[in-house]
């Protein structure tokens, strides 16, 4: 089996970029307790963040210790405290992400008319939670002068990163040179930024043409088709209002970061995701695969790399022509396409899908696989031809290419 990686301009985030996005990313923390003017604890305080750039609001309400725990988003917030008989204090703040700030409020008879506003930065040491890290604000962003802005090279100046060579051999790394990609990095499922060799974990985006008649849609085994990222990215991604469940993400082995933060089941009490879900579906399963430029490929040596793909090299095996992925459960374990089964681990059935080559001459300058490792068509075909043993010769591994770029 041949696994061929795209770079693809993908339709599903473009589009649901659309959505609505409103606030149900619990990223940061408010917590804090409220009392009045004696040290009395007050319960029953309803305490309310507004999000400053959204709109969006957030509400709780002080138990009977007169303590309250509030998660919200990241960014700048306006808190209020609100009980009858009492004048209403303010805060504002900016939070960042995986801030806990602590916001203890006094609360004074409404008698006195009393109002009163706090203006407060992030404080730079966080003194309620005992982790290895940091936040990079926007502030900072702007003004540290980091070459080409690339986030990368900001994140490694919070405590506990780390980083790696770049090479021209690399060509998955994400950084602001010449090799530069745009990719996933799962990091909200399972938290892993790093390969076991040290290399960045991130994989290309596949495509989103020719998926017709194709059961699997991404690198991994399991995850289901387009529909099911669509639901994914609109919620877990991009905060979406909507439902989405997925009981496999609940596993605290596996998924250690989706099962804490409850994505295996999200439901928002409006949802505006679902009712998208099908119509987005029906319009990606209808874009077709590009078809190969005049001249991008021989004619005379892809006719004869036919041959070779369906006969000597049995790619046609697994990449069943004319949608040149196997029909049914189109996916295998690591060992039978000899790499390695890390990103293979990552996915529901510890597998990879045999990708559809429609289309290959389209992602020629980002790298072949899930992650890129193959530079070249020539370099994958050279792969397989020593892990299977076929034994083709230059001629016929260079015909094989040509076809494989006419598709």
């Amino acid at each position: 089996m041949t696994t061929f990686s795209h770079m693809s301009r993908t339709f599903v985030v473009a589009v649901l970029m659309m959505l609505p996005v409103t606030a149900f990313a619990q990223e940061a923390t408010i917590v804090g307790s409220v009392s009045d003017s004696t040290g009395g604890v007050l319960p029953g305080v309803t305490i309310k963040a507004v999000h400053d750039a959204t709109g969006n609001s957030f509400e709780t309400v002080t138990d009977s210790r007169g303590q309250y725990r509030l998660p919200v988003r990241t960014g700048a917030f306006h808190l209020t405290a609100a009980l009858q008989g009492f004048a209403a204090p303010a805060r504002t703040f900016e939070l960042l992400l995986g801030q806990e700030a602590t916001v203890n409020l006094v609360m004074a008879p409404s008698t006195l008319q009393e109002s009163v506003t706090v203006t407060g930065d992030s404080p730079l040491v966080d003194f309620n939670q005992s982790k290895l890290g940091g936040n990079i604000d926007p502030r900072q962003m702007q003004e540290l002068p980091v070459n080409g802005r690339n986030w990368q090279d900001l994140a490694i100046l919070s405590p506990g990163s780390r980083t790696n060579a770049v090479t021209a051999d690399s060509p998955t790394v994400i950084g602001s040179n010449s090799n530069t990609q745009v990719g996933s990095y799962q990091l909200n499922l399972d938290g892993k930024a790093f390969r076991p060799d040290g290399m960045p974990a991130a994989t290309l985006i596949p495509p989103a043409f020719g998926m017709a008649g194709v059961n699997l849609h991404t690198w991994g085994g399991g995850w289901g088709t387009v529909t099911y990222w669509n639901a994914f990215v609109a919620n877990l991604e991009l905060q979406g209002q909507g439902t989405f469940f997925d009981a496999r993400l609940n596993d605290p082995d596996k998924y250690p970061v989706a099962a804490r933060a409850g994505f295996g089941n999200k439901r928002s009490e409006n949802d505006m995701v679902s009712s998208k879900l099908a119509a987005l579906q029906f319009y990606q399963l209808a874009i077709p695969p590009p078809t190969p430029p005049r001249g991008s490929f021989d004619r005379a040596a892809a006719r004869r790399g036919e041959i070779i793909f369906n006969g000597k090299a049995t790619c046609s095996q697994c990449h069943v022509p004319p949608l040149f992925t196997e029909p049914g459960w189109n996916a295998h374990k690591a060992s039978e396409i000899g790499i390695d089964d890390f990103q293979a681990n990552r996915s529901p059935d510890n597998s990879y899908r045999t990708t559809p080559l429609r289309g290959l001459f389209a992602h020629m300058k980002r790298g072949f696989y899930h992650d890129g490792r193959f530079a070249t068509l020539l370099d994958v075909v050279d792969h397989y031809n020593s892990f299977k043993r076929l034994d083709l010769s230059g001629q016929e591994k260079n015909d094989l290419v040509e076809y494989l770029k006419s598709l």
